[in-house]
């Protein structure tokens, strides 16, 4: 016991948190606990400060509370790293959210640089989102007024959105085999947490947990998926060279790796990664977003009456919107600002400390894990009057949207 208090005891150059026990730290107060983990993080940081730590097993977390910690934490040089966790063995290679150093500088600038060329967020990508968006429609009027769960339509129009600019192809919604990679995506989502038990507990990599051996399982079967996609285009780009999609243009970028001293980045596996992250990171959160804003609706209908009146107005009932209509419809703006911070109320990706870093008067050790806790920010009354109320009208200001800089439903 001597020797696990040694261990275990808190740094006096840490930053202050909940006392923890040998061997397990925190983990059994945030399990007990029946709130989510980031709810569990804003009520502690009242007790201990914006930034506090935690130990999560043999990890040393310092968990980012208010807006300010955050811009200066996430922008030092020291803090850009991201965790290693064990299910990234089963399969090599390293993506946007995997990534440190080198290997994630070169990613994410190659993968912007992509996104813009393509047109992704401008005017030139609507007709991608619009014709989604009718297929979406479809789906649902072919339910001819019945109830269903719209979650898989959702998710399936966004993932084919996502397909479309990775591998120039959609998927139907009734494919099987489509809604069957969906599922693995969301189940990994789902147990997400769990991948981190044996990187926290060590002793756990000797007695896999079942959930453990479902995300990796899932995690071949995904990867199976995206290499059968990858390989279709490598017959087609020797034929003319012409770059059609995002998988294309990293494939061009493989063939001149060697030249460019870039084979660490551009490869085969960082491909497959890449892919899956980008899946990821924009079926999940954009298939909740989407719900939670049809439950607002629901139950909100003062604020789908606005909404609708607004859209009427501006738009009319037989066409969609355009990008071009944005600035008249600042309400439609302002409900969807509310919805991300309403639902994208939570913890965004961690990162960890590749030095010992001195900041906010506390040192940060070589390998501790840096949590950025949105939902303290989202929910600070100091920010947003009421936060527990579905209210648009916060962001709008003299009739125009308004946003504070604070909101950061994506993180810094």
């Amino acid at each position: 016991m001597c020797v696990s208090y040694l261990l275990y005891r808190r740094s006096s150059k840490l930053p202050p948190g909940p006392p923890g026990l040998p061997f397990l730290g925190n983990l059994p107060a945030l399990f007990v606990s029946k709130r989510d983990m980031h709810d569990v993080f804003t009520s502690w940081s009242k007790q201990y400060g914006p930034v506090f730590s935690v130990r999560l097993g043999s990890l040393t977390a310092v968990v980012l509370n208010d807006f300010q910690s955050m811009k200066k934490a996430l922008a030092h040089p020291n803090l850009q790293d991201r965790p290693f966790l064990d299910y990234m063995l089963a399969v090599p290679g390293e993506g946007l959210a995997t990534a440190s150093g080198r290997v994630w500088f070169h990613q994410r600038k190659f993968a912007v640089n992509i996104f813009r060329n393509f047109g992704i967020g401008r005017a030139s990508f609507e007709d991608t989102l619009r014709g989604e968006a009718a297929h979406l429609v479809e789906a649902i009027k072919g339910r001819e007024g019945g109830s269903f769960d719209p979650e898989y339509l959702i998710n399936n129009a966004i993932a084919n959105v996502i397909c479309l600019v990775i591998h120039g192809r959609r998927f139907d919604y009734n494919d099987v085999n489509f809604q069957q990679i969906l599922q693995a995506f969301k189940r990994n989502m789902e147990l997400g947490l769990i991948t981190g038990i044996s990187t926290m507990i060590p002793l756990l990599k000797y007695f896999p947990l079942g959930a453990v051996k479902e995300i990796l399982k899932n995690v071949k079967v995904i990867e199976k998926f995206t290499k059968d996609l990858t390989d279709g285009h490598k017959p087609k780009l020797e034929e003319d060279d012409n770059v059609k999609d995002f998988t294309d243009a990293f494939l061009v970028e493989m063939k001149n790796a060697k030249k460019k001293d870039m084979e660490d980045v551009f490869n085969d596996q960082n491909l497959l990664w890449v892919i899956g992250d980008l899946f990821a990171a924009g079926t999940e959160t954009n298939t909740n977003t989407i719900r939670h804003a049809l439950m607002y609706l629901l139950h909100n209908p003062a604020v789908k009456r606005k909404l609708q009146n607004e859209l009427d107005s501006v738009v009319g009932r037989d066409k969609m919107p355009r990008i071009s209509d944005r600035p008249n419809l600042p309400y439609t703006e302002a409900f969807i600002a509310e919805c991300l911070r309403k639902t994208l109320s939570t913890i965004t990706l961690a990162h960890t400390a590749s030095k010992s870093v001195e900041i906010f008067g506390f040192t940060i050790p070589k390998g501790a894990m840096i949590v950025p806790n949105l939902n303290s920010i989202m929910t600070d009354e100091n920010i947003w009057s009421k936060p527990e109320v579905f209210q648009p009208e916060r962001f709008l200001k003299n009739g125009k949207f308004s946003k504070p800089e604070e909101f950061i439903p994506f993180g810094i």
